[in-house]
């Protein structure tokens, strides 16, 4: 059951969209940054050809805690302000853990 849920997911490239993992928070690819209607957030180390100009850089490796840190921070504010935001990576699939301050730990792509 497990394998051919994976392998549905590998085989919809068209029918992947972000995921909303709590209120307003979006955690997606490239391919749904191009059509977000919010703050969009690239945790990836390097500026994709094809990302939106008005995308905010923030790789995760970046430096260590403080990076996770600010991430964090950015998002947490957005979030009280009623934005909705997608933190993105190439493909949505490269999760690592993370916490807002306040709230319970969620996986990132």
């Amino acid at each position: 059951m497990v394998q051919e849920s994976l392998k549905a997911v590998h085989q919809a490239p068209f029918g992947w969209r972000e995921s909303e993992i709590i209120t307003n928070l979006f955690l997606g690819d490239l391919q749904d940054a191009a059509g977000f209607d919010g703050m969009i957030i690239s945790v990836l180390a390097d500026v994709m050809p094809d990302e939106p100009q008005r995308t905010i850089h923030l790789p995760f490796l970046a430096n260590g805690r403080a990076t996770l840190d600010s991430t964090s921070a950015l998002i947490d504010s957005a979030l009280r302000l009623g934005m909705r935001v997608l933190v993105h990576c190439g493909r949505g699939a490269n999760a690592r853990r993370w916490q807002l301050p306040g709230s319970s730990e969620h996986a990132v792509g």
